[in-house]
């Protein structure tokens, strides 16, 4: 088992690997941290009682544009399935957005 942290443009990635070496395969199970400016999406703090940040509600990540992720060949890959959504998304006032799956 391997655990790893990496980060670049703008995405953080932290996870935990199991490597079979004799199949030359892996399992991945992580948390994929984005962040991105998107002026669009900038508010005015005063017509948010002076927050600066917005949690933004379940499923809004339906509706704002989200970077796609790709991992070169991949054999399968899949979302972690719950009762609950395992996504957090935050808007910053300055159109900064936080996106945080499992």
């Amino acid at each position: 088992m391997t655990s790893a942290s990496l980060s670049g443009a703008g995405t953080r990635y932290a996870a935990v690997a199991f490597l079979l070496a004799c199949i030359q395969d892996y399992s991945l199970s992580m948390y994929l941290r984005q962040q991105w400016l998107d002026s669009r999406l900038s508010f005015d703090r005063a017509a948010n009682h002076n927050s600066t940040t917005l949690k933004l509600q379940d499923n809004t990540w339906d509706r704002i544009w989200i970077p796609e992720v790709v991992f070169r060949n991949e054999k399968r890959a899949t979302f972690h399935h719950v009762t609950t959504a395992n996504r957090m998304m935050r808007l910053h006032d300055s159109g900064k957005v936080w996106y945080v799956s499992k």
